[in-house]
């Protein structure tokens, strides 16, 4: 349920559509290579339907192409009574006749109609598809894109736990300050120092930069570079000193409106 959840909250309702499409067009080819392998008495066909069905138009293509080699041996039925016989078998075991044929489930030019309707279907789906995403009115322009991918890229979310206020996401500060953008939350040493966040270097307080891996939090909310306090970037955090200190990587620990240090993660309190 979960992850159906995260599907429908992280696709835009273009996409979702579009979704539906392709499925019910890989249906339409799945449906035509079982409808057409039956009547064709084809080797392997549930493979080749379970192809159609994940796959689409690609195993389909090779499905019709390569079809004739594909053929088993077709079963055969008494003409008299209509009981299956075995291969070979020169009279049937049921009525004693020694006339057979070949085992139709159908009339194969219905069964030839249906499926080039089922496969024209997929195809008028996936033409439907492509005008949809590109050229309809409810089309995403370019500006619209490149936006949501630029979004989907920094996700400034994950650097600060946001709170919904008013329509607008606001990010804060260990002093309570709010800011719109999480990368423009300031982290503060235990100096009163203001460190900025910049995306290439870390936290930067004048001619002071402190690298995204080497920056901890302590418990009480203070920045702290982890190789001038310990030697060393820490392979295992969060973690306890001695005199009781819990320190956690700068990236996983937010506050709240009230000044209260929380996970970025889920927005739990810390402390």
């Amino acid at each position: 349920m979960e992850f159906i959840k995260n599907f429908f909250e992280g696709n835009s309702q273009m996409e979702l559509i579009s979704t539906g499409i392709i499925a019910l067009a890989h249906i339409f080819f799945a449906l035509s290579v079982y409808f057409d392998s039956k009547v064709n008495h084809i080797k392997y066909r549930i493979v080749w339907i379970l192809l159609s069905l994940i796959f689409g138009a690609p195993p389909v293509a090779i499905y019709f192409i390569f079809r004739r080699r594909l053929h088993t041996k077709v079963p055969i039925v008494c003409t008299k009574c209509g009981k299956k016989a075995p291969k070979g078998a020169k009279e049937c075991p049921r009525c004693g006749n020694t006339h057979f044929a070949p085992l139709q489930y159908e009339n194969l030019g219905a069964a030839r109609n249906r499926t080039l309707a089922l496969l024209m279907a997929a195809a008028i789906l996936f033409a439907f598809d492509a005008w949809y995403t590109q050229y309809s009115p409810w089309a995403p322009d370019e500006d619209e894109v490149v936006e949501e991918i630029y979004e989907d890229y920094d996700e400034p979310d994950t650097l600060r736990f946001g709170y919904v206020n008013n329509g607008k996401v606001l990010y804060y500060s260990r002093n309570k300050t709010a800011y719109t953008d999480a990368t423009e939350v300031p982290l503060y040493d235990k100096d009163g120092n203001e460190y900025a966040y910049d995306s290439s270097k870390g936290y930067v307080f004048g001619d002071k930069v402190i690298s995204e891996e080497a920056a901890l939090v302590d418990s009480n909310g203070y920045l702290v570079d982890s190789v001038t306090e310990f030697g060393n970037v820490p392979s295992t955090v969060p973690f306890q000193t001695q005199d009781g200190t819990m320190y956690y990587r700068a990236a996983d620990v937010s506050w709240n409106k009230d000044g209260k240090m929380v996970y970025t993660s889920n927005g739990n309190p810390i402390n």
